[in-house]
């Protein structure tokens, strides 16, 4: 029995002492990774951190600077406070489990810095909805976004040369699963095998794919590879195929985002923040839509068809391109709302005719021009 306990108080102060850390800086924990070099890890301390985190560069301990190259393995797991965490553009390495059940995270930009996201860096971060993997990244680890079930699309950049097994959720297996979107800009067969899945004579063996999914409601893939898709995945993916994509730069109250490119022509989805429209879109600083000139062409060279208040056609844009788009936020017209109500004086109809009480439409009541439901 004495020598249970001794064991078991061992394994509490070796684990214990794993995530102990050499110095913290802007309430951020560190471990030196080489004092030659002199670089150093993000690392674990008791569920800390929350809010919103900026991590910098670079930091300064006794004298000596360091940069800021690894977010370490389980350096964030567990913090359900953490709601933002910006990552500089030193890191190279995000840590397995790095941000895992971090439930408060809702959206992280992965910089071009970083070239591994490790195993299951961001697993069972319940209300991720958005994350942008830069080029630069070259491989995804296992389950690295498992269990993320409101991400709505994700885009694997072309560096990606290797990806685990389950990466990303999967909507086949989990009805609580939202990702219906993928795009995949890898130009190379075995890449696009191993982010799918081929492990044997047919595309049945997809089990073992980055993906693990035959159900996805659109796969984008690179121009000049759909013939490829096809031949392995037509009966698991509806594959489109896409050409190289422009940059798109959002102002604040929406996200615009690439769905399809094609013939020099872009389509483009928008999710409004409440209250907000699409007020402006401009290709290569030049204005080619306003929402007061919507039928009219402003460009030459673009041209703009308006689908739906959330949806743009845009004609004559290739990937050189860079697409801006403006929101604006409805204000009050002045014109109020009310209720059928009883018994009010001074009622009277747009063309000053007294009534009796309030009819629905435009009333003048008391001076006031008031809409009655």
């Amino acid at each position: 029995m004495k020598r249970i306990v001794l064991l078991l108080l061992m394994t509490f102060i070796v684990n214990v002492g794993a995530w102990a850390s050499d110095f913290e800086f802007g309430g951020i924990s560190y471990n030196v990774t080489s004092s030659s070099d002199l670089t150093v890890e993000v690392t674990y301390i008791d569920n800390k951190y929350s809010g919103d985190v900026v991590i910098p560069s670079s930091v300064t301990y006794e004298g000596t600077t360091y940069s800021v190259t690894q977010i370490g393995d389980v350096a964030f797991y567990g913090c359900s406070g953490l709601t933002s965490v910006v990552i500089p553009s030193s890191v190279t390495r995000i840590g397995n489990d790095a941000f895992e059940e971090c439930s408060g995270l809702t959206s992280v930009e992965i910089p071009s810095s970083v070239t591994e996201i490790g195993f299951a860096a961001f697993r069972d971060c319940s209300v991720l909805t958005s994350v942008t993997i830069s080029e630069g990244v070259t491989f995804i680890d296992s389950y690295a976004f498992q269990g993320c079930y409101n991400l709505t699309s994700v885009t694997i950049p072309s560096t990606v040369t290797d990806i685990g097994v389950d990466a990303f959720p999967n909507p086949y297996d989990n009805e609580e699963c939202k990702l219906s979107t993928i795009t995949l800009l890898t130009k190379t067969h075995s890449v696009a095998l191993k982010i799918l899945g081929y492990y044997g004579t047919t595309a049945d063996q997809y089990q073992y794919s980055g993906f693990h999914s035959k159900g996805y409601a659109a796969v984008y893939v690179a121009d000049g590879l759909l013939p490829f898709y096809e031949w392995f995945w037509g009966g698991y993916y509806n594959f489109i195929e896409i050409g190289d994509v422009p940059n798109v730069i959002n102002g604040e109250g929406g996200i615009a985002s690439i769905v399809k490119v094609y013939n020099n022509k872009v389509d483009i989805n928008v999710d409004l923040e409440e209250g907000y429209s699409v007020s402006e879109i401009k290709v290569n600083g030049k204005v080619v839509y306003t929402a007061s000139a919507s039928n009219k062409s402003l460009s030459v060279d673009v041209f703009v068809i308006k689908n739906s208040e959330t949806s743009f056609t845009l004609v004559g844009v290739t990937a050189d391109d860079t697409i801006e788009v403006a929101y604006n936020k409805s204000t009050p017209t002045g014109v109020g709302v009310i209720e059928m109500q009883r018994e009010v004086k001074g009622v009277y109809d747009i063309y000053g005719r007294k009534l009796t009480e309030p009819q629905r439409g435009i009333n003048i009541i008391d001076g006031k021009k008031v809409i009655v439901k």
